[in-house]
């Protein structure tokens, strides 16, 4: 998989279920792709999810900041989230429905995915190993998300 499809085929596929992501199930009426990548020093949050095809993987993770955490999981449950769990829970479920519409856009060009589970964090991301990653820094509803597809390279 990760020699066939480029990383910038996963994120255009990734960005286009983004969009369609925030303006029905989160009902955002604002979406803003930004002309360059803007790395937010108050990214302190996101989810993340891997797509696997045999011994291949692509991760997709979503980052924003503390902030754009509780909006847009006002947007997905429809109501202030009561704890920071649920905050989690709904970055995890956000991360989930996204990887599933990247996953039938992409079907036609990889066979076999598999979503992972998916994970939240706090904090910096890291990456071990040799990895190529792709962002994309975008509005939902006004709040700030990265957008990044980071595919293992060989090692």
């Amino acid at each position: 998989m990760s020699l066939e499809v480029s990383t910038i085929d996963w994120l255009a596929a990734t960005a286009q279920s983004a969009k369609e992501l925030v303006e029905t199930t989160l009902g955002f009426k604002d979406f803003k792709v930004l002309p360059k990548v803007i790395i937010d020093e108050e990214i302190q949050c996101g989810s993340y999810i891997e797509i696997i095809a045999g011994q291949d993987k692509i991760t997709i993770g979503m980052l924003t900041n503390r902030v754009g955490s509780q909006k847009i999981t006002e947007g997905l449950l429809g109501m202030e989230p009561m704890s920071e769990e649920d905050e989690a829970d709904s970055l995890k479920e956000i991360i989930n429905i996204l990887a599933g519409r990247t996953k039938i856009k992409m079907q036609k060009k990889v066979k076999g995915l598999q979503i992972g589970k998916p994970f939240f964090f706090k904090g910096n991301i890291h990456f071990r190993g040799k990895v190529e990653s792709m962002s994309n820094s975008e509005l939902w509803g006004g709040n700030p998300v990265t957008l990044i597809v980071i595919q293992q390279k060989e090692k």
